[in-house]
Formats: structure tokens, sequence, C-alpha cells
């Protein structure tokens, strides 16, 4: 008697459950396009992002994180230089994906070294996976940074990333952060120094820690690397030493050099464009 009363019970409360699920809104129409500005994900005011919502979504459409770049303690989602351009094309490109542009703590004197950044990262994606009946997105992403957001989309991608994820998008970044620093001019060191709080020899496990070619493994995403070959910031070797280290392990990786610095040339976007259209679609 008492097993059967427990079935009842049981029962009873999947049928609430389903129910409830089956009765609930989206807090936003799913038919109309949505722009959600500095929606926050923490409690630092660093903590926001900004959420583009295309019309006729559900829960099976796909998004795109986009971070932003600036050494780890500059650069913010609405540089209209760098935002504008990058949202605008892949908004034209892929009209029936999300985009999520996330800001993250900023590296100032000692506050928010490392691991804040990475740590904000995993944060705003956990969010938008938690929230996304709200939105009426899916769970499956795709991740996109330039320089240092290009740094903090490999790290959260091979140390953190999940079936979820789709790929990810790397543009100039600097993925062993160790080699990096020994190889890189006095500018891009006083960077990492003030990222990680110190030199290689002086916190040896933050560059570890930080460096997303150490956890790489067979099951990781699949990546998509960019980096000029002129680049005086961050030498092309980090793009070329991560794509052989994705190859080593079995990982599918296109990588596209092309003359020039620290960016992407104008000359060179619509190509760059074409790569990113074949990886995402």
């Amino acid at each position: 008697m008492r097993n059967y009363l427990s079935l009842l019970i049981l029962a009873a409360s999947l049928a609430f459950t389903a129910c409830v699920k089956k009765d609930q809104t989206p807090l936003y129409d799913p038919n109309e396009d949505t722009i959600l500005m500095d929606v926050s994900y923490g409690t630092h005011p660093q903590q926001k992002m900004d959420i583009y919502l295309p019309a006729g979504r559900d829960q099976s459409t796909q998004w795109v994180v986009t971070i932003h770049g600036g050494g780890w303690d500059g650069g913010d989602k609405n540089d209209i230089e760098v935002t504008e351009e990058i949202i605008n094309q892949l908004k034209s490109t892929f009209p029936n994906k999300a985009l999520i542009n996330i800001n993250y703590r900023l590296v100032d004197g000692e506050k928010n070294q490392y691991p804040a950044a990475e740590e904000d990262v995993k944060s705003a994606v956990e969010d938008v996976i938690s929230r996304n009946f709200d939105y009426q997105i899916g769970k499956n992403y795709y991740l996109a940074g330039f320089s240092a957001g290009a740094h903090l989309a490999a790290l959260q991608a091979l140390k953190h990333g999940e079936e979820n994820l789709l790929g990810c998008i790397a543009v100039a970044g600097a993925y062993n952060l160790s080699g990096a620093y020994d190889l890189a001019p006095s500018e891009t060191q006083g960077y990492l120094k003030a990222f990680l709080g110190g030199t290689p020899d002086e916190v040896e496990e933050n560059y570890y820690q930080a460096s997303p070619i150490n956890f790489i493994s067979p099951s990781a995403t699949k990546f998509l690397i960019f980096h000029g070959e002129e680049d005086e910031l961050i030498s092309v070797n980090e793009s070329i030493k991560l794509k052989d280290k994705l190859i080593e392990q079995g990982v599918e990786v296109t990588i596209f050099t092309y003359p020039g610095g620290h960016g992407i040339p104008p000359e060179h976007l619509e190509e760059v464009m074409d790569y990113i259209t074949d990886f995402i679609n």
C-alpha cells in the first residue's frame, strides 16, 4: 500500500510539472527581433552582455558568443570600430543565429587579475544556457574572440567546453602564454604580467592554467584560427602551434594566415567571412 501511494504521488508530481512547463511562456516574443542591452550575468558592473535575438527563433536556434580584445585590461563590447562592423557582418551573414556579445572584468592594478576573465566567460555562457527558454534559443553555441578575446574563447572551449559547444573562432590570440611571453615585445609582456600577476617564473601555475594549449584533448571542439603573418604584438607562431597541437590530438582545425599585423585587414575581411560561413554553416 505504501509503495502504491508513493507511485501515485510521483505520478501526480510529474503531471503537475508537465502542466507547468506546457503553460510557460517565454519572456520575449520569438516572432520579433529583440535586442537586450547590458544584461547582467553577475554582480560586478563589467559582468554585462548584449543579446541579439532574431525573429522566428525557437529552441533549436544556435547562438554565437563574441568576446572583445584589449589586452585583458581594456576594450569593451561597445567599441564601435570593432563591434559594430563584426556584429553587423554576423547578423547579415547569419540572420537566423542569436548573438551574445559579452564584457568581462578587466584587470585594474591587482584587481580582476586571472582567473577573473576566465570565470566571467564561463559564467556568461552558463547564464545564457540556463535562460534559453526565456530567450527561445537552443543550447548549442559557438565562441568567437579577437586578441585577448581569442585567448579567452579558446580557454573556454578547451578547458570548459562541453557537448553544446559547436566550435571556436580565434583571431590573433595567444595560446601558450609562457611561450608567448618569452618571444613577445615589452608591450605584450606588460599585458601578460598585469593579467597573470607576474612573469612566468613568478607565477608559473597561472601561466599554465591560463594557456588553452595545455587543455587540448581528442574530444575538443573544432577550431577556426586567423592570424596576421606580421603581427608584432602576438606572433603568428602562437596560432601555428595551436593548430599543430589540435591536429596532433585529432581535432578538426582550419587556419588562415594573411599578410598583415594584429587584426584583420579590410582587404581580407570578405575572405575571412567566407571561412566563418563555411565553419558555422
